[in-house]
């Protein structure tokens, strides 16, 4: 049955889901756009040359604020699918559809894990996404910058063999050694984060959502503002810790640059086991208040 309800909750996501991935291929195509502008290969090539007039002004301008509307919109996305997933959640546990819900035979555990794992699969896939479409826009803009008749593959083939013929890995590789360092590391750990980061995120709006149910009235407002001091309260705990972090290892870093990975990796780890604790206590809430506390309106 199980099986069936995360199908069922996948069914009822992703057509909003595909439409906000389509929504960034649309948003990136604006990026693209931005750079068409002839200023832009004014700033590397000094023998490119336009007439200034008031067109090509136009353009320009129009170029500074198509980027900024794909900064607008890509926000948009990211905000849209959490408050899309966040409004069905309510709608579908704590109004009148969640008598539907309820009654469903699996259990409240069954429903909560199911809607967390949807919901989590499609934030990691809008931020996948999201990623991409800036990378996307880093490579348009560096095309966009190069003089005539280099191309995006000619700077990465170039960039490489610079790289190589100049050692930087070497380089690389004694900037590590010397300050404790692992880039690999924290590329793989920027990776887990994204990851864990979407589930977290979901865990803790459903947590605030289930708190503002304890109130009688004013609901919605209830578990907005129990977001928000769900967040400081976190937010609140990280600075202490890493304060208390940042105090230990002051004296360490000034005289022993090593101390700075075992600086970087402690601040992490602790990261890490906040989001965990936090998780675990709005997921317990949720549960406990969907089994025990359960009051649709």
């Amino acid at each position: 049955m199980l099986g069936k309800l995360i199908k069922n909750e996948w069914k009822n996501t992703y057509r909003i889901g595909c439409l906000m991935l389509i929504g960034l291929v649309g948003i990136t195509f604006l990026g693209w756009l931005a750079f068409q502008s002839p200023m832009w290969r004014q700033l590397s090539d000094e023998n490119y040359y336009y007439r200034s007039n008031f067109g090509v002004n136009v353009l320009n301008i129009a170029s500074v604020f198509t980027l900024l509307l794909y900064a607008m919109m890509l926000v948009a996305v990211s905000v849209g699918i959490i408050a899309f997933l966040g409004v069905r959640f309510y709608k579908t546990m704590y109004t009148d559809e969640g008598y539907l819900t309820h009654t469903l035979p699996v259990t409240e555990g069954q429903l909560l894990f199911t809607k967390t794992l949807i919901s989590g699969i499609w934030i990691l896939l809008i931020n996948i996404g999201i990623v991409l479409s800036v990378l996307l826009l880093m490579v348009f803009m560096i095309n966009a910058i190069l003089p005539a008749g280099y191309s995006f593959s000619d700077f990465w083939a170039e960039f490489w063999r610079a790289y190589e013929e100049q050692g930087m890995e070497e380089v690389f590789l004694l900037f590590e050694r010397e300050l404790g360092l692992n880039f690999r590391g924290y590329f793989v750990w920027s990776i887990f984060s994204m990851i864990f980061s979407a589930f977290t995120s979901m865990i803790t709006l459903f947590g605030a959502i289930s708190l503002g149910q304890l109130f009688t009235k004013h609901r919605v407002l209830m578990a907005i503002v129990s977001y928000i001091g769900v967040s400081m309260v976190k937010g609140i705990c990280s600075s202490v810790v890493e304060g208390i972090v940042t105090g230990a290892y002051a004296g360490s870093i000034n005289h022993n640059p090593s101390f700075l990975g075992s600086y970087i990796n402690t601040n992490m780890i602790i990261s890490l086991v906040l989001s965990i604790v936090f998780a675990a206590v709005l997921y317990l809430v949720s549960w406990l208040i969907n089994t025990r506390r359960l009051n649709m309106e």
